[in-house]
């Protein structure tokens, strides 16, 4: 891949950016997504100068054949890298501390994610407008073709926050996040190695960090990122055990962090499921008894948290 340009001392107009994506032997998906950064890069024009960094995960570098196809499609380099450890917060601190190299700012997207074109002049837009050190946008989940009925007659897909650009936020969606470089890396903030081998909760954690250092985080609600649901995740078995690893996820990250007691967690998950019962009911012609079973397991899942039980995320 190309050797690294320092984004700091360029001249052009307008900041530099570095795009900064970790994957796993998806190929394919990588390919798309970077065809579309091609079109949002062409859509930036001379507003920024933007680089991107793929970290493949896969030890056998699955990803080298598509990091090819697109060596020289962006001003400041394509910067493959390889850290094949299984370790998702070890891969994101290796895509921006290579992208400190690059840019001023880290724009970071998922492999699976499609951003709407104009995605990064968006983002720039907000942080131009606010000053903000962070700024997240919205992601969509989109149902893929032949996905049954109830996933989206249900809440179970993710829709954007209604929220005014610039609305201060402490997380956001590290899939549609730009931040400013200088304030993550070594001895700044960083990925938890010890939560990206284990029960996740990496990206939330981070965002909590940079909130503890007084970062200035922001809402946008344009730069849209869309995601589609893999099919093999619409079964009700793998919602369930989603629901059931975002509870216990929120109990482990928040007790790791010293942020709230046992109790507090244990009745916080308490609730969940007690106001979950309200799905179970029929009312109003509805009968979301799926995604109340689903909350359930949410709640349930953050109270055994509380007790020392995890989820592996893997």
């Amino acid at each position: 891949m190309d050797p690294g340009t320092d984004g700091g001392d360029a001249t052009s107009d307008g900041p530099t950016v570095a795009v900064c994506i970790c994957t796993y032997r998806r190929p394919e998906v990588l390919r798309r997504l970077l065809d579309r950064l091609v079109d949002d890069v062409a859509d930036l024009g001379h507003r920024a100068r933007v680089g991107v960094v793929v970290v493949d995960d896969d030890p056998d570098r699955s990803a080298t054949p598509v990091l090819d196809e697109f060596e020289g499609r962006f001003e400041l380099g394509l910067h493959g890298r390889t850290s094949g450890l299984g370790d998702i917060s070890r891969a994101r601190n290796l895509a921006i501390d290579t992208g400190r190299e690059i840019g001023e700012w880290l724009a970071i997207v998922d492999d699976d994610c499609l951003p709407d074109v104009g995605w990064i002049r968006n983002l720039l837009v907000v942080q131009t407008a606010t000053g903000a050190d962070c700024v997240s946008g919205a992601c969509l989940d989109e149902a893929p073709a032949g996905a049954p009925a109830w996933l989206t007659e249900e809440p179970f897909l993710e829709v954007p926050a209604d929220l005014p650009d610039g609305a201060p936020i402490e997380i956001g969606h590290l899939k549609n996040t730009l931040v400013r470089s200088s304030l993550v890396g070594p001895g700044r903030v960083r990925f938890r190695d010890e939560l990206g081998a284990s029960t996740g909760g990496e990206d939330a954690v981070f965002f909590y960090d940079l909130h503890d250092r007084g970062v200035t985080h922001v809402f946008a609600s344009r730069p849209l990122v869309r995601e589609v649901v893999p099919v093999d995740r619409t079964t009700y078995r793998y919602q369930l055990r989603r629901a059931y690893w975002y509870g216990n996820t929120e109990a482990v990250t928040s007790l790791y962090r010293g942020n709230a007691s046992r109790l507090r967690l244990a009745a916080g998950g308490a609730k969940r499921s007690l106001v979950a019962v309200r799905w179970l009911v029929p009312a109003r012609g509805r009968w979301w008894w799926r995604y109340g079973i689903a909350q359930l397991a949410s709640g349930f899942g953050r109270v055994l948290g509380t007790v020392g039980v995890r989820l592996d995320h893997h």
